[in-house]
């Protein structure tokens, strides 16, 4: 009989702890979207790009493939005979 002194008051305090958790995740939105889950699961999700299937990006060095270092013969250096 002693136990119910102790498990009224724990559940209680439970309880309160409960609808405080409800309350704030309903006033920071989170059952603002119901439908959005739901239908999200039925949907195939888009490929992600990986190394080996990811465009390269145009950087300067490819981006104009004929530059000013490309039409200039190597220059030997004659110092180094």
């Amino acid at each position: 009989m002693d136990i119910i002194f102790v498990t009224i008051p724990v559940t209680l305090i439970f309880i309160a702890v409960a609808v405080a958790v409800f309350f704030w995740a309903t006033r920071n939105g989170q059952y603002d979207d119901m439908e959005g889950p739901a239908n999200r699961i039925l949907f195939d999700d888009e490929p992600q790009n990986t190394a080996s299937t990811a465009k390269p990006q145009n950087t300067p060095s490819t981006a104009n493939p004929t530059s000013e270092t490309d039409d200039k013969a190597p220059v030997k250096d004659e110092s180094s005979d």
